[in-house]
């Protein structure tokens, strides 16, 4: 019986001190976390930063003796903001086979920043690939709702496209074909030779396409709008004099 005491006993104690999840990660808990996490934004920038490799870098033959030279190169870098201890944050891609788990400690203030690595952990300059981004975002052990998840955010991550360099791209760096970063799919050299050729063939065709007469005499009045204005200036104070002068002759004649 002494025995069944002290077990009912333990029990009690062990009982008290242990509170069940679902009395922490209520209601008002899981809304507190949803508006925090809310909050948080995620994006990408190209940055231009030195190679971490600078084996295989060659300063330029007219570089002056004795300055020091690195090779640059553009990275892709992801921006996830405004996280707080209450998150653990995992990042995956569809296209290197790593995943990473980041939680507040290893953000600045709240702020998480890295470079795109392939699968060797190797920072990737001019990356050749479109690849989506899986941020997910899930309560950490600081809250009652730990390993609940929070949020979903997707980021798609363009490739660096190589015709961007090509001659014609030059002048049309406005086309889609020759932008920088593209998210569009690869296309063959052929394709891309055909389109430039067919879009610079439409840019002659609307340069030398003769303008309506209106657009003749709004150009006409962009040109000269300096002549137009004092013009209007001196039609207005003229038609104003001629005004006064009537006026007055009129007062005179019925007086």
């Amino acid at each position: 019986m002494s025995k069944f005491k002290y077990l009912i006993l333990t029990l009690l104690i062990f009982g008290f001190g242990i509170t069940p999840v679902g009395a922490i990660c209520n209601y008002e808990e899981q809304a507190r976390l949803n508006r925090e996490v809310g909050n948080v934004t995620v994006s990408y920038e190209i940055v231009t930063q030195p190679y971490a490799d600078q084996s295989g870098c060659y300063p330029p033959e007219d570089l002056e003796e004795g300055i020091e030279y690195q090779c640059k190169g553009e990275f892709i870098q992801i921006n996830i903001l405004n996280i707080n201890e209450n998150m653990v944050v995992n990042v995956e891609n569809d296209y290197y086979d790593r995943e990473y788990r980041y939680d507040y400690s290893d953000t600045d203030n709240g702020s998480l920043s890295f470079i795109l690595t392939n699968d060797d952990g190797v920072e990737v300059a001019y990356n050749e690939n479109v690849i989506e981004y899986t941020i997910e975002i899930l309560a950490s052990s600081e809250t009652g709702c730990e390993g609940s998840g929070l949020r979903t955010i997707y980021l798609t991550v363009p490739r660096y496209n190589v015709y961007s360099n090509v001659a014609p791209c030059d002048e049309m760096s406005d086309y889609y074909l020759c932008e920088k970063y593209v998210t569009y799919p690869e296309v063959t050299y052929e394709d891309f030779s055909q389109s430039i050729a067919n879009e610079i063939a439409e840019r002659e065709e609307e340069e030398e396409e003769p303008l309506a007469w209106y657009e003749r005499l709004w150009e006409f009045v962009v040109e000269h709008k300096t002549a137009f204005i004092v013009g209007g200036i001196i039609i207005v104070v003229a038609g104003g004099g001629t005004a006064a002068y009537i006026i007055i002759r009129r007062r005179r004649d019925i007086v």
